[in-house]
Parts: structure tokens; sequence; C-alpha cells
């Protein structure tokens, strides 16, 4: 009785509902998603993997607090709390950190010292990926790391740890690095637009002059095209690509011509990081507009190949920010007009390549209102010229297997807001190596 009469008179408990979890995993380099990560609450024995977002999501899971454990090759292993609240969806990002795997030993084969260091990517290989950018290209090749800034942002190259203004880009033979900063922007060049990539790192490297310390990027635009072929797609963010390209042929010669456009709006809603908020916002200030011709020119002939090539482009972006310093009005215009001349052939008993090249560079970068700092409005005019050149022998000695002597040649003239009066406005580069 007297335990009835307790019972009746204490107070009705709480009601339970299962909670759900809600995460994502990231690289805390770079902040771009880890996918295929394994996700495990041991108390509750309950596994997940990050899907290609790097987004998981856990149900009916006991409210209270819980231990969570994400792993995935290459990162260290992450054991935190989390939090599970009665009948609501926590929300978390979770942030891996990259690190080095040690094996015992390492064995590599390489056939001929001329593959050493060196990674081909195909025209076939760059279609079936679906890249869209030549830095979507570069980021599959081994020892590369592609880093953007933020959605529809330029892409840089890492190779093998570098900084990016230790990467040279050569497309055609002419330079891409910005004058001022010294990286390259591959989300300027159109994935379509290229014929074949190789990046090239280690002591290959010291034939191509300064700039390359860290690597090179070797980008070859497609050949002229045998047929008409147009291309339409649209995705998500309100993406639309129209993309077409032909040729004709007059005897061995062959003249190619190409036009891409690309429009993005952009706009995504997204949940905030716990550190900046954890509220749902909208992204801005992520649309893009990129206008791109081409045209070429092939000459073959007996044992050699002369090839000519004009190109423009035109890109208009917004420049976004972090999620926590966001800018809504941060803009990029920029505009390239480029020609080369290149020729490829047997010289003084061996394989020739010689390239020339003209470059005319326009860029304004603004923001009338940002986060932190001073407004600003940044224009930049640049003209580059140049040209290189170098020949390859086979001795056929056992001890030396090829014999390479180059030369290059370039100067540049710079007309740049972001350069104070007593800043050098040109720059010339003279080099010649062997190897």
């Amino acid at each position: 009785m007297a335990v009835a009469a307790v019972l009746a008179c204490a107070p009705p408990l709480a009601g339970q509902y299962p909670g759900e979890l809600l995460g994502r995993v990231m690289d805390a380099t770079t902040g771009l998603p880890v996918a295929d990560a394994l996700i495990v609450l041991p108390a509750s024995q309950r596994v997940s993997h990050s899907d290609g977002s790097g987004e998981f999501h856990l149900r009916a899971l006991d409210p209270g607090d819980q231990v969570i454990r994400i792993e995935h090759l290459g990162y260290a292993t992450l054991v935190g709390e989390i939090r599970i609240r009665n009948g609501s969806v926590a929300r978390n990002n979770f942030l891996l950190q990259p690190a080095p795997i040690s094996v015992d030993s390492l064995a590599v084969q390489v056939e001929g010292l001329r593959s050493v260091g060196v990674h081909r990517i195909v025209r076939a290989d760059i279609r079936s990926s679906g890249a869209r950018t030549a830095g979507d290209v570069v980021a599959t090749a081994p020892a590369v790391v592609v880093r953007r800034d933020g959605a529809g942002g330029a892409q840089t190259a890492s190779i093998r740890g570098s900084s990016a203004d230790a990467v040279l880009v050569l497309m055609d033979g002419a330079p891409l690095n910005d004058p001022i900063t010294g990286e390259a922007d591959l989300s300027r060049v159109a994935a379509s637009a290229i014929q074949e990539i190789r990046v090239v790192a280690g002591g290959a490297t010291s034939r191509y002059g300064p700039g390359a310390e860290g690597g090179v990027i070797l980008i070859r635009t497609v050949d002229a095209p045998t047929a008409f072929a147009v291309r339409v797609g649209a995705g998500s963010l309100g993406r639309i690509e129209v993309s077409g390209e032909g040729g004709l042929e007059a005897g061995r010669a062959r003249l190619g011509l190409g036009v891409e456009g690309l429009r993005t709006d952009g706009e995504f809603s997204f949940t905030q990081a716990p550190e900046v908020g954890g509220v749902d916002a909208l992204r801005r200030n992520v649309d893009e507009r990129h206008l791109a011709a081409w045209a070429s020119l092939s000459l073959p002939g007996e044992g050699s190949e002369a090839r000519f090539r004009l190109g423009v482009e035109s890109v208009h972006r917004g420049l976004p920010g972090k999620e926590f310093a966001a800018s809504v009005f941060a803009r990029q215009e920029a505009m390239r007009a480029r020609g080369s001349a290149a020729w490829r052939g047997s010289l003084g008993g061996g394989r020739g390549d010689v390239a020339g090249y003209l470059h005319l560079d326009r860029s304004a970068y603004r923001d009338p209102e940002p986060p932190v700092g001073l407004p600003f409005d940044t224009r930049t005019r640049v003209t580059t010229a140049g040209a290189r050149g170098d020949v390859t022998w086979e001795p056929g000695i056992d001890w030396l297997s090829e014999l390479s002597v180059g030369a290059l040649a370039s100067v540049q003239r710079v007309n740049s807001g972001a350069l104070s009066a007593s800043a050098p406005t040109s720059r010339e580069a003279v080099s010649v190596s062997a190897r």
C-alpha cells in the first residue's frame, strides 16, 4: 500500500523520443568534403559512411551524450562526443586532420628515365572524368593538391607540398602565372579545350627556368577537330553550359574553331558551422559567367608539325569569401587574349621543340563593402611575350640515355593598381639549361 501510494504521487516522466544526427566530414586543411569516411557510435553500435559531399545521417538515436569515432585512410582517427537531444536533429561538422601513412618499404619500377617525375593525362581521360576546368583535371594527378577559393572561385595547384607560386603553368608554351601573386588560376582554362596535360615534378623542372621550383604543369590545347559537335549541359546551382567545335581539312592542313559558354547562379542554402552561429544561411555572390573562343591551324610536314592558335576568354564572377567573413559585393572581371606558334620535328639529329607566344591579360577586382578592411578596386593589365625551345638527343650510351639542351626568353609589362609607385613594371628573363 505504501509503495502504491508513492508511485501514485510521483510526477510523470518526460516523454523520450529518438533523435537524429546530421553530420558532415571535411578535410581540416582544405575544407573539402571527405567521402566514404567510416562513422561509428560505439555505445549504440551504429555505423554509417559519408557520401560524396561528406555528409551522413543517423536516425533513431537515444537522447543523451554519445562518443563518436570517424576514420578514413590518410587521416588521423577522430574521437569526440556528441549530444543527441530529445526528438530533434543535431547538426555537426567534423574536421579530419591529414596524417601521412607509414609503410615499411616501397618499390617503384619505371621504364626509362624519361618517365620519372612526369604524369600524363590524355583527352580521353579528361572527357570521361567529367572535369570542367584544368584545375579539376590536374587534381586527379598524384602528388598534386588543388585548392579552390570557394564555389566558383580560383583554383591553384601545389605539387609535393609546394606553394602555388612555385608551380609554373604553361599553356601551349606560354606561362599563365599572375605576375603579382606568381600563382596560376586553373579555373580559367576550360577542360573541353585541353588535349593533354603533363605534370612534371622533381629535377626535370630545371629546364623550365625560374618559377618552377615546385613543378611544372604543361597544358596542350586541342588539335583541330575533324568533325563538328555541339554539347549542351545543365546542372545544379543554375548551371547551363553550351559548347561547340568543328574543323576543316585542306590537304594536310587542318583548321579548327571552338566556342564555349557557361552560366552559373550558384546560390545555395547551408548550415553554418557552430563556431559562427550554426544557423541556416544562404550563400550569395557565387555566380559565374565564362565565355571562351579559339581557332587553331595545324600544318603537318615530313616528320614535323607547325601549330598556330588564337584564343580569347572572359570571366565575370562573384568572390563570396569565407563562411565566417562572407563578401556580398566582391567581384572579379577578367579577359585574356593569346596567340601562340609552335613547331616540333627533327633538328640537329635530335627532337626539336620551339614555341613563341603573346598574351594580353586584363583583370579587375573590386569590393565596395568588404566584410573586413577597406574598399578596393584594383585593375591590372599585363602584356607577355616570349619564346622557348629545346633539342633532345638519345646518344645510345649506357650511362647517358638522354641529353637535352634548352633556352627561353620572355618579357613582361605590368600596369596594376596593386603595385606601389616604386615597384618595377617590367620583367625580363633569359635562361639556358642542359640535362
